[in-house]
């Protein structure tokens, strides 16, 4: 009973750190973007680039986490398979 709730823990955990690290990044380059726009009179252009950034981090972070992910699940089933040789 103890462990099943460790384990419901760390998926919301493992949830909430997975959506913070997507949306973060994001919203850090449309900021900085926005304040260098006003801050330095420049076009839309330089939102537009700071989105691009944005969703190029985090389509960046989402790769890392899936590859995580399966490199995890593939080390958890090479633990269990005992007699079967490769």
């Amino acid at each position: 009973m103890r462990r099943q709730k460790k384990g419901v823990w760390n998926y919301m955990v493992l949830i909430t750190q997975f959506g913070v690290s997507l949306i973060v990044p994001l919203l850090i380059c449309v900021f900085v973007s926005l304040w260098i726009q006003s801050k330095f009179s420049t076009g839309y252009w330089v939102v537009i680039v700071g989105i691009l950034l944005g969703i190029s981090a985090l389509i960046n972070t989402f790769y890392r986490f899936y590859k995580a992910q399966c490199n995890d699940r593939t080390d958890h089933e090479k633990k269990n398979q005992y007699n079967k040789h490769q």
